[in-house]
């Protein structure tokens, strides 16, 4: 479903966010509109600015707040912020990756990108440069809410999440450092850059005071419910960890290590997973050698891992 004027939810007087593929954070302040990531592309954009314009007519934008640069999550940004004018905020790291977006698709292949990788899901389109960095900070945005940015490593460079705080509770916009159930049930393997560093992340996120959780892939999860949630989460990726060790009991490529994870879990994909996929496998390995669990070899030209 679209961006639109049904799928707002609001969670309190200032904190809301639209459902939607990615969900999209609002918050609402006597001076205007924070809005937290943009949606994956030019359509997501512009239908996020004209329905903001319909639901708060006297309000403007003052910040778009990427929490990462993933094309999901920033691939609306050009023409959302070409409709309201409004800055972007987000981490050094990826603001770099936005100024530079061709770099994205590049990491994913390890060189220049083909042209099939080359945009689209891959990247966001256009080159942006932030307004505003942001750290680990909190900016009161008026008397009755400020927003408190949380670093969230292990999915991407240097991910961020957003806390609004507010006197109805704390509202916790998590990025991509929590799973809703559903998708990780649909996909079993969400991409991460480092395991263990998303683990901590989780069990950071699992000691936060909150009232409610907001990932972006997900419903809102409450702070009843969120330690299992981070278990879950946790429980998968120490899943992949054991099916790793279990095929490397023998020595194995990289791509034959791949193909045999899909083919466990009975999936049939498409190049952008399994592209996605094979970068998540290949973080799996550099982590889980740096622990001294697998080592590398080198045999008749081709790297092999196995378990130590």
């Amino acid at each position: 479903m679209p961006v639109a004027e049904q799928t707002l939810n609001r969670f309190s007087k200032h904190t809301a966010a639209f459902f939607h593929s990615t969900n999209i954070g609002v918050v609402e302040c006597k001076e205007g509109l924070y809005v937290i990531d943009s949606g994956a592309g030019d359509y997501d954009g512009e239908n996020l600015a004209v329905t903001l314009e319909k639901i708060f007519p006297q309000k403007k934008v003052l910040a778009l707040i990427n929490t990462h640069a993933h094309a999901d999550h920033a691939g609306g940004n050009r023409a959302f912020l070409s409709r309201t004018k409004a800055e972007l905020w987000t981490s050094r790291k990826e603001a770099f990756l936005m100024e530079y977006p061709e770099m994205m698709s590049d990491m994913y292949w390890g060189a220049r990108a083909f042209e099939e990788i080359d945009g689209g899901k891959f990247r966001a389109e256009q080159s942006l440069k932030a307004d505003r960095i942001i750290c680990e900070e909190e900016i009161r945005i008026d008397d009755e809410v400020t927003l408190s940015f949380v670093p969230l490593p292990g999915h991407f460079f240097e991910q961020y999440g957003v806390i609004v705080k507010e006197e109805e509770g704390n509202f916790f916009f998590t990025a991509d450092s929590l799973f809703g159930i559903e998708l990780l049930r649909k996909t079993w393997l969400p991409f991460l850059m480092e395991p263990v560093q998303f683990r901590k992340t989780l069990d950071k996120i699992a000691e936060t005071d909150a009232k409610l959780f907001i990932p972006s892939h997900g419903k809102p999860i409450a702070k009843e419910k969120i330690h299992a949630s981070c278990e879950v989460n946790a429980i998968v990726t120490l899943e992949a960890e054991t099916l790793i060790l279990k095929i490397l009991s023998s020595a194995c490529s990289q791509e034959k290590l791949l193909k045999a994870i899909l083919d466990f879990a009975n999936l049939d994909v498409k190049l952008d997973r399994y592209i996605w996929i094979g970068t998540t496998i290949r973080s799996y390995l550099s982590s889980m050698e740096r622990r001294g669990l697998i080592e590398h070899f080198m045999e008749k030209n081709c790297l092999y891992w196995r378990a130590k």
